[in-house]
């Protein structure tokens, strides 16, 4: 169950776990976030057993609920064990949990959580009670497992990074790759738009390519760099390949704020499977993603520092070339799905 399996792309991990599971997977039939003005339908595809639900609080990944009878489907369906893919404080994994802890299913939950939030007593509590149920937790970095015990987890805890679906081809020569810097996620100000915005600005001579949309797109219409800024809104997955393999380099100053740092960095590891390297803040785990990757990370707001390495990049296509392809070959070793699929259903077998 997952609401960011509205996208096929997300499911790919567990789809992977067939024919050795019967695999059925249980998403909102609608979904909205923040690089879509516009709500979205879940997408289907061939080979893969997808119960689109209607749900309340569509684009709320915490505040949403399911409405269906979940005892009854589960009844029906007999599963020998549910991956919860949301957070534990989540109200759809509280609904999920307590359910199937009355039909005796064992369970695992996702933690992608980092910071200890100040959450209100009774959130705090069923948060509590999904943990301690739960037979396992996907944890997303070291840290979220580390927060998982601290809040009750007594079953398995694994760190199970966020996969690719898998490598690009062959990387790029360095003579291929345009001189822009990419940017990719939600427009506001915790991803960092106003760093990047300035590093742009202060550049006359880079251009710019933007995959996403949000509140601050506005600050990149209006720029005086706007004729070098091409903004294109969120992409399909399916076309976000191309996109990296546009650009010469992709930033991503992530913010840290005192309610949210980066949980993980999808960007880091989407762009490096296409062999262009990131340049990034040292925001939440971002660190941990970018020592598996063989990337080093700028101390959060060093601007200075941050628009040196990208222009180290832009000057030396040569470098740029050579980090974009050992952080491709680290990835392949680390958190392709082709990689990380075995292990969950090793996992799996042992908790069902």
């Amino acid at each position: 169950m997952s609401h960011a399996g509205v996208l096929a792309a997300n499911r790919d991990v567990y789809a992977r776990l067939a024919p050795a599971w019967e695999v059925h997977f249980v998403v909102p039939t609608e979904w909205r976030d923040g690089l879509r003005n516009m709500p979205y339908a879940f997408e289907d595809v061939e080979d893969q057993t997808v119960l689109g639900a209607p749900v309340w609080g569509r684009g709320r990944p915490q505040r949403y609920i399911y409405l269906m009878g979940i005892k009854k489907f589960l009844r029906t369906w007999t599963p020998d064990v549910v991956v919860i893919e949301e957070e534990p404080f989540s109200l759809a994994a509280r609904q999920w949990a307590r359910s199937l802890v009355r039909l005796n299913v064992p369970f695992v939950v996702q933690s992608a959580e980092n910071l200890d939030k100040n959450l209100p007593l009774l959130v705090r509590r069923w948060r509590m009670s999904v943990l301690t149920a739960a037979a396992g937790v996907l944890a997303r970095s070291p840290k979220s497992a580390e927060r998982a015990r601290e809040w009750g987890a007594v079953g398995r805890v694994e760190v199970v990074p966020h996969g690719v679906l898998e490598l690009g081809p062959d990387v790029l020569s360095s003579e291929t790759r345009k001189s822009l810097v990419g940017f990719v996620g939600r427009l506001t100000e915790e991803k960092g738009v106003r760093d990047f915005l300035r590093l742009v600005e202060s550049s006359p001579n880079v251009g710019a390519r933007v995959a996403g949309d949000g509140p601050l797109r506005s600050l990149l219409e209006i720029s005086p760099a706007r004729d070098r800024i091409e903004i294109l809104g969120a992409l399909p997955t399916r076309d976000m390949p191309d996109f990296y393999r546009s650009v010469a380099v992709v930033v991503m100053p992530s913010r840290t704020t005192s309610t949210w740092s980066e949980q993980f960095g999808r960007v880091l590891v989407e762009a490096s499977a296409q062999g262009t390297p990131v340049v990034a803040y040292d925001s939440g785990e971002i660190p941990w993603v970018t020592g598996q990757l063989g990337l080093t990370a700028v101390t959060e707001g060093d601007e200075t520092e941050l628009s040196r390495r990208v222009h180290e990049m832009l000057a030396d296509p040569s470098l740029a070339h050579q980090i974009g392809r050992a952080a491709q070959d680290r990835l392949g070793r680390w958190c392709t799905n082709a990689v990380l699929t075995p292990f969950i259903n090793s996992m799996l077998r042992d908790l069902s």
